[in-house]
């Protein structure tokens, strides 16, 4: 796509071809013009000077032939070939008429043939103007003509390119220099400041650029509420979650200590009648446990990424080598229950079992997590296909509608990680993260629909 300037000077540069064609056309046919009017200007003027000699002597003088100029007075006076080479019948009075003859000698010739009427004598004389083009080449008439011709048309194309440069200089200065100031602002606020009134110069311009910065403002509004929230949410949940993982550790050790002496009692015989209820009892409650204790595990490693995220200048979170069918088969066993009373499968065949990731493992789980998540979620007839290599994990996934999209975006096209999502609010706070994981790790994440089929792509090098 051009830009306004390319635009501009491509406009000017076809402008100004068009201009030179039309000034040396019109040059050229000026000069033709000028010397077939001259000449037409001075066999009249021959005539005239035959009517005031009748006038004054009452006489025509002799027929003149000077070899240039001849002037016949009657029609068969004339020789042969002048008289076979020109309709003298059908010419009109005054109307000049040229070509190229040859002469009874075989000599080329380039004839001026004109009637002139002598009013007073009601019969025409026959002037011509004639030519010997060897000689014309000799003296070289027309080559000085057409010299004298390019010197004109150089001059009026120096004159013309002149007036086109300081034109277009204007042009760029008036009108080009504030678009490209603007363009300059708008593309890089950080490296050029907001350009003043009269830089601009026009209205249109100025209202751009207040309405750019004052969208700016309200984003950057936005994205301090956003980073504000953030922060205190995440610190608001710190101390609550601390204290319900500590809680649950604390009932964890309750629950393994009641069980091991539940399980000394049961194997002296001494509580037989109670083992089988109390045994129950005591899977259940670990069970529980540890249910809760994977849940705040999730709330607290959630809480430290949205710190993460909130704080520019942090330093990395720490690399590890993460094995990535390990995090997918602990993903897909702790949200199963999402496929409860579901006909989908799961088709993990083509993850690739040694492929392993230099990254941090909470914030892969939280990716990978929420990708699967989603895509169980969301399905509810088919097979959702996993693949997972050391640079790609692919997850994709039947729905029944591309409203039913894990991303919630439109159906038509892919989509990167820095992409808007536009509907992700209603698929909660996870897909949220995943576009500002892939921000500011420089992932890239790939969303493909295709009829009833989503597949989402996750690089993890950009």
């Amino acid at each position: 796509m051009l830009s306004i300037k390319q635009e501009v000077i491509k406009l000017l540069s076809v402008f100004v071809i068009l201009l030179i064609l039309l000034f040396a056309s019109l040059m050229f046919i000026n000069v033709n013009y000028g010397i077939n009017t001259d000449t037409r200007n001075t066999m009249i003027y021959q005539g005239a000077l035959l009517e005031r000699t009748l006038d004054e002597s009452g006489t025509l003088p002799p027929a003149v032939d000077s070899g240039m100029l001849s002037i016949y007075n009657d029609f068969n006076s004339m020789p042969n070939y002048l008289r076979q080479s020109f309709t003298w019948t059908e010419m009109k009075n005054r109307q000049m008429i040229e070509k190229y003859v040859y002469d009874d000698g075989e000599n080329k010739r380039y004839i001026y043939a004109m009637k002139y009427p002598i009013k007073r004598l009601d019969k025409p004389v026959y002037l011509i103007l004639n030519y010997y083009d060897d000689l014309e080449n000799q003296i070289k008439y027309d080559y000085k003509i057409q010299r004298g011709n390019l010197v004109l048309i150089v001059i009026g194309l120096i004159l013309i390119i002149t007036t086109i440069v300081l034109f277009t200089l204007v042009l760029y200065w008036r009108l080009l220099h504030p678009v490209e100031r603007m363009f300059n602002w708008i593309t890089h606020p950080d490296q050029s400041p907001q350009p003043a009134s009269k830089e601009l110069k026009y209205t249109e311009l100025n209202s751009i650029v207040d309405s750019v910065e004052l969208n700016r403002q309200r984003e950057q509004d936005i994205i301090k509420r956003e980073a504000f929230f953030l922060r205190t949410l995440s610190h608001e949940l710190r101390t609550p979650i601390a204290i319900i993982l500590s809680s649950a550790e604390l009932l964890e050790r309750v629950i393994t200590r009641s069980g091991s002496e539940h399980k000394s009692i049961s194997e002296s015989g001494l509580a037989q009648s109670y083992s089988s209820p109390n045994t129950k009892l005591i899977k259940g409650a670990e069970r529980a446990t540890g249910r809760i204790l994977y849940a705040v595990t999730n709330m607290k490693k959630l809480v430290q990424t949205l710190l993460w995220l909130s704080r520019k200048n942090e330093a990395p979170l720490p690399i590890s080598r993460v094995n990535l069918a390990t995090v997918i088969s602990k993903v897909i066993e702790d949200n199963r229950y999402l496929l409860q009373d579901k006909s989908v499968d799961i088709d993990d065949e083509n993850i690739d079992r040694q492929a392993q990731v230099s990254a941090n493992d909470t914030v892969i789980q939280l990716l990978l997590e929420n990708l699967i998540r989603n895509a169980m979620q969301y399905s509810h007839q088919g097979t959702i296909r996993i693949t997972a290599s050391t640079h790609l994990f692919m997850i994709s996934n039947p729905v029944d509608s591309p409203d039913d999209s894990p991303v919630g975006s439109a159906s038509d096209g892919n989509s990167h990680c820095s992409d808007t999502y536009q509907d992700h609010e209603s698929y909660g706070i996870g897909l949220y993260l995943v576009e500002k994981i892939c921000q500011k790790k420089q992932y890239r994440y790939e969303m493909e629909t295709q009829s009833n089929q989503v597949t989402a792509k996750l690089y993890f090098s950009p």
